[in-house]
């Protein structure tokens, strides 16, 4: 072998034991999974149903609240959602999950939610997440302040989750407003355009996400007549 040929063979030996490397390197970043996930997922079919039950009575006590004048609130605790995600969601709305999306489980610390989701294949599934808060900008609006996603370790681009966003919120006729506060990802949500009632208009008065728990209050006002 002549040393300019052998050299070629060095170098291209050594570019793909490179490559090799890094692909273990980010394969092993996209493959571990979030503590909380872990946590959400290793619950009993019992808990999460009860559970459920739970969140579904709240819902409804809720949702009758909101369609009388008057003023009202709610808190929703982080295994009461994940029972219900656990359950109700996928054995009644398993469509709503896009195709290859499986056991979303969500975290609540203050002021901070964490979602999770697996996607993918069942023998190469990875844990998807994505951290934001909740917040109330004024009576008609709230926002969701969004922080880059994450593939396992992995850091990705904000950018998709934007675009998929959007899409899913035009396909829904919510409208989105997008802002960039403080190099944060913001989006905009009016509440008009959750709650086309004639009849009465909602005013939220709080929405905060705690410790455990995610907080809900406000007030229902009777219109007067046009």
């Amino acid at each position: 072998m002549s040393p300019r040929l052998r050299k070629t063979t060095y170098i291209l030996s050594g570019t793909l034991i490179m490559a090799c490397l890094l692909w273990l390197f980010v394969w092993s970043l996209i493959q571990r999974v979030p503590p909380f996930y872990i946590a959400a997922i290793d619950r009993s079919r019992e808990m999460q149903a009860a559970w459920s039950d739970e969140f579904l009575k709240i819902s409804a006590a809720l949702a009758g609240d909101i369609d009388r004048p008057g003023h009202w609130q709610a808190t929703f605790t982080t295994d009461q959602i994940n029972g219900w995600l656990a359950t109700d969601l996928a054995d009644n709305f398993p469509d709503v999950l896009p195709r290859n999306t499986f056991d979303p489980r969500v975290q609540l610390a203050k002021q901070q939610a964490t979602l999770g989701v697996r996607v993918g294949p069942p023998d190469a599934m990875t844990v998807y997440s994505i951290t934001f808060d909740a917040y109330r900008v004024d009576d008609d609006t709230f926002a969701l302040k969004l922080q880059p996603p994450h593939a396992g370790s992995l850091r990705l681009s904000i950018g998709r989750v934007q675009r998929e966003l959007s899409a899913a919120a035009k396909k829904s006729n919510i409208p989105l407003e997008w802002r960039a506060i403080d190099g944060d990802l913001v989006a905009l949500v009016r509440l008009d355009a959750l709650t086309r009632d004639n009849r009465h208009s909602i005013r939220l008065e709080a929405l905060e996400i705690r410790d455990g728990a995610v907080f809900f209050a406000g007030e229902t006002v009777r219109l007067g007549r046009q």
